[in-house]
């Protein structure tokens, strides 16, 4: 492939404009990249002149080299007529990023097993094809934030959607086929994300489900649920001709995909100071989702005093951050929305107001068809054939992981079995690598205790890293830290000294590097005042000038190698120094500030004392009235105001005390450093709609206060419908149709049409193990209907049959019969889980079909009126 001569020079002087933040690799890259010839030269200066700030010190350019090689072989063997436009090419072919995972070469791998499959096949049909592959290497399964590779997937056989999606993504480039990751940042009408793929077939953008094939593009669960969105966005190493241009962030571009899924609108926000234009102003769109103003979008003025977007019709917060304060505003958006703002007569307006208390009513774009296609008959049986040989063929795969015999004679050689069958267990496709370091532990040289500060240290990770940890890289940690235990307890040596995962970053084998990055009497220093750490770090390591500093996650060995932090960056670097010099450090899980060990406890690196001349942290209680269950980023949040933003902290579930609610009664307490703080209280309604309520406070040092959290509460009519039924369609397990009447006797009942296995279902039987409690005590009677070959002995539908004593399986009636059930519903046939709530009549109160976290919790309440 030759690049024309416009893109190769616009690539190289963006690659020399941004060669000034090489940092400490300038010379080896540039080395490197002027011994290569064309046009291999213009995709590697197209990587190092876009790549987040992370990338430049964490991988070698020898990894970058494979990609741009492969991608070009691609291009120069596309089986496919309609030729790839350039900029496409780029920025969603050979770009070697997807998300924030980890870069390992896996395009070779998934060339070969996908070759075969696509041969013969048009551009649309190929990549049906390659996600009929992905999903019967990967489904859906919640886990943390952290983005395994495309190849520790495969590992692992289930991801959330945003790993699942990069999977696809990866393995659509792997055949030359341009294809992005597109995300909405938070729904509008339910509290969660989602994100999924577009893939680029003859001159369109089509849109599917990450490993979740269907027989057509353009189709997915999430349809009806992005047709609510408010913003739907794609992250772009290189402008692309014809696309809505949100935003860039360092060599990035967000793009706005809104139009291809949603109605949407206009909004223009105009800043004026004194009648002149006020440009460069931060303007910052948010959603009340989790019960937080999260920001879905930043903008910028421009020199007009301009910041433009293009939302869905639904309620939207602004934030303006101006002189290290900020301006707040609810916006209802429709066809075309302006709000002009003159700074000057803002006065004490925003966060300078006294401390306060109000409400906002968020409105959630209405629910309306778009981008529908019903399937055929024939379509549908395909369907239900190929998701059933994609799970026979993850169960195969998953079958060959676990080795027991191997299992069963290491476990027997340490302190605790049960637990090392449990880690190999857990390691799925990474089994001889966690067996091979348990090997390496039981002949270590390094004490008789070996085995058991192995297993420790396996203890001390997160369960996603046995998942792709090496070997080797633990062995390692083992060995620096042999000599470091004595005098440090258990509990702050194993989590905070031998431990090398400090928060979501790559792990990394940082003790070495900063060993050799620091002097003998620089070491002592940090050693005999931990922090001059900080100080240090602080001062050393700033944020690389025109790059994305934050996506993804920056290393310690990274940092050292390149010279560039953000704040998180500098944070982790800052534990990785300490561990390394045996004093245990951690990222508090409160609000992420560096912690470290003084007398056995762990405390800021500026530790607040009485006499000091510091704040000292204060004590709050928040206590409620009238809502019954409080839970912490579902119906209510904290945050701290600084510099014009509020950041929402994360609240350890120890600090909630008392999440039954009752009169004054306590929900949370909480030691908070003096400043400006924030509570949001939302009550999510059926229709999407929110009712928030937002008090404004200060904490003084050293005093003690108490919070009320109110519950805005909702009109019953807000909350409940009344639809009579003549029938139901279920049957008993034998499949015999059921009168309305053979139901149980109740004020109030469930039924649930499952599709086991996939990722809506998946969310509601998690949700129902997670109340099961509170369903028991009601003695509420949930139906679940399962479809005639779903996998019955699937673990989460099992575990939730298990946990629910008043649960009863039936057998789904014929498909039209339950699609007719959700039209007269006014609900989307295609949907499932179909949920219907009904009252002692068996009239309908309450339907849903598809996807909404935080159902379970909503059907309680609901049920509790009945």
């Amino acid at each position: 492939m030759q690049f024309s001569s416009s893109i190769t020079l616009s690539i190289h002087q963006c690659y020399l404009n941004r060669s000034v933040s090489f940092g400490l690799r300038r010379q080896t890259i540039e080395t490197a990249i002027a011994a290569c010839r064309q046009p291999l030269r213009t995709v590697l200066e197209f990587y190092y002149a876009t790549m987040p700030a992370a990338d430049l010190g964490q991988y070698p350019v020898g990894i970058y080299r494979q990609f741009a090689e492969w991608s070009l072989a691609r291009a120069d063997d596309c089986p496919w007529p309609a030729a790839v436009p350039e900029d496409v090419f780029l920025a969603f072919v050979a770009a070697y990023r997807v998300n924030n995972e980890s870069i390992e070469p896996h395009r070779p791998l998934f060339y070969q097993a996908l070759a075969g499959r696509i041969a013969g096949l048009d551009m649309r049909a190929a990549a049906l094809a390659v996600n009929i592959w992905c999903a019967g290497q990967v489904t859906y399964r919640s886990s943390d934030d952290r983005t395994l590779s495309p190849l520790a997937l495969m590992k692992s056989l289930a991801g959330r959607c945003g790993e699942e999606s990069t999977f696809l993504v990866a393995a659509l480039r792997s055949v030359g086929l341009p294809a992005r990751q597109v995300y909405t940042p938070r729904w509008a009408h339910c509290d969660d994300n989602h994100a999924w793929v577009e893939v680029w077939c003859d001159g369109q953008w089509y849109y599917m489900g990450a490993c979740e094939p269907e027989p057509v593009l353009n189709r997915g669960w999430f349809t009806e649920a992005a047709a609510r969105a408010m913003l739907v966005d794609c992250r772009s190493p290189w402008p692309v001709a014809g696309e809505d241009i949100l935003a860039h962030r360092g060599g990035t571009a967000l793009l706005n995909e809104i139009d291809r899924y949603a109605p949407a609108g206009l909004l223009q926000i105009t800043l004026l100071d004194r009648g002149l234009p006020a440009p460069g102003i931060p303007v910052f769109i948010e959603l009340l989702n989790s019960a937080e103003l999260f920001p879905i979008a930043e903008l910028e003025t421009d020199g007009a005093g301009c910041a433009r977007i293009r939302l869905g019709l639904g309620s939207v917060h602004i934030r303006i951050v101006v002189r290290k304060t900020c301006l707040e505003r609810l916006m209802q958006i429709e066809e075309h929305s302006c709000l002009t703002i003159d700074l000057a007569d803002e006065g004490e307006a925003g966060d300078n107001k006294p401390d306060c208390a109000y409400t906002l009513d968020f409105t959630a774009p209405a629910d309306q068809p778009r981008n529908r296609i019903i399937l055929t008959e024939t379509q549908a049986r395909q369907k239900s054939a190929v998701l059933r040989q994609a799970a026979e063929h993850r169960s195969g795969l998953a079958a060959g992981f676990y080795q027991a015999e191997e299992a069963k004679t290491l476990a027997a050689r340490f302190p605790d079995p049960p637990r090392v069958l449990e880690i190999l267990q857990a390691a799925a496709g990474n089994f001889q690598e966690i067996s091979k370091f348990l090997r390496l532990v039981l002949d270590s040289p390094i004490g008789c205790d070996s085995a058991g500060a192995g297993l420790a240290l396996l203890n001390a990770l997160p369960v996603k890293d046995y998942l792709d940890v090496q070997a080797d890289f633990l062995y390692r940690q083992m060995l620096m830290t042999a000599d470091k235990r004595a005098g440090i307890a258990d509990s702050l040596f194993i989590p905070y000294v031998l431990n090398p995962r400090i928060l979501f970053e790559r792990l990394t084998d940082f003790r070495q590097p900063i060993l050799r990055t620091f002097s003998a009497g620089q070491l002592a220093a940090f050693r005999e005042n931990p922090p001059a750490v900080w100080d240090y770090v602080a001062k050393t390591y700033r944020e690389a000038p025109d790059r994305e500093n934050s996506r993804p996650p920056a290393t310690p060995v990274g940092i050292l190698n390149c010279g560039y932090a953000d704040e998180t960056g500098r944070k982790l670097l800052c534990v990785a120094i300490l561990r390394t010099l045996a004093i245990p450090a951690r990222l508090d899980p409160f609000d992420l500030s560096v912690q470290y060990a003084a007398e056995g406890e762990m405390v800021p690196l500026h530790a607040e004392t009485p006499g000091s001349g510091r704040p000292l942290p204060a004590r709050i209680t928040f206590a409620a009235d009238d809502q019954p269950v409080w839970k912490y980023n579902q119906n209510w949040t904290l945050a701290r105001y600084q510099d014009g933003r509020y950041e929402t902290l994360q609240i350890p579930k120890s600090a909630c005390t008392d999440l039954a609610a009752g009169r004054g009664r306590p929900v949370c307490r909480l030691l908070l450093q003096p400043g400006k703080y924030r509570v949001i209280t939302a009550n999510r309604l059926p229709n999407g709609n929110q009712l928030a309520w937002l008090r404004r406070f200060t904490v003084q040092s050293g005093r003690e206060m108490q919070i009320g959290l109110v519950w805005r509460q909702a009109r019953q009519s807000e909350l409940l419908e009344d639809i009579p039924l003549d029938q139901l369609p279920l049957g008993d397990i034998s499949g015999r149709l059921l009168p309305l009447d053979a139901l149980p006797q109740a004020p109030a009942q469930l039924m649930i049409w499952l599709a086991i296995g996939r990722e809506p279902t998946e969310h509601i039987l998690n949700e129902l193990i997670e109340a099961a409690g509170d369903l028991n005590k009601m003695a509420l009677p949930v139906g679940l209907a399962v479809a005639a070959g779903d996998p019955e002995q699937q673990e989460t539908f099992v575990r939730a049959a298990g946990l629910l004593q008043q649960a009863t399986v039936y057998r789904q009636g014929p498909a039209d019969a339950v699609e007719s059930l959700a039209r007269r519903l006014y609900l989307d046939p295609d949907q499932r889980p179909l949920v219907v709530l009904l009252d002692a009549r068996r009239h309908v109160r309450f339907a849903f079909a598809g996807y909404q976290v935080g159902l379970a919790s909503l059907l309680i309440r609901l049920a509790g009126i009945l």
